[in-house]
């Protein structure tokens, strides 16, 4: 157990990982806010899970779809702009 669950957390942060040196690659802009998107899809995984008690993956999928939108309003209205 204790070697799956450090299993876990290190994809965890291979994944965080990869994602910030991709976003700094392509966008040249170190993006700072980038863990608090990563913890507004874990609440939103969260919420619809426990207000609308649908699957796990479901709400996996909607944090996802979710966190697309967001990161496209970031987009257009704040980076786009610099």
């Amino acid at each position: 157990q204790l070697a799956f669950d450090g299993l876990t957390i290190g994809l965890v942060y291979v994944i965080l990982a990869a994602g910030l040196v991709l976003i700094l690659s392509v966008t040249e802009i170190f993006f700072v806010a980038y863990g608090q998107f990563y913890m507004w899809g874990a609440y939103v995984t969260w919420y619809v899970v426990d207000r609308f008690h649908l699957n796990y993956f479901a709400g996996l999928v909607l944090a996802i779809i979710a966190s697309l939108f967001f990161g496209l309003i970031c987009y257009v209205f704040v980076f786009r702009r610099a």
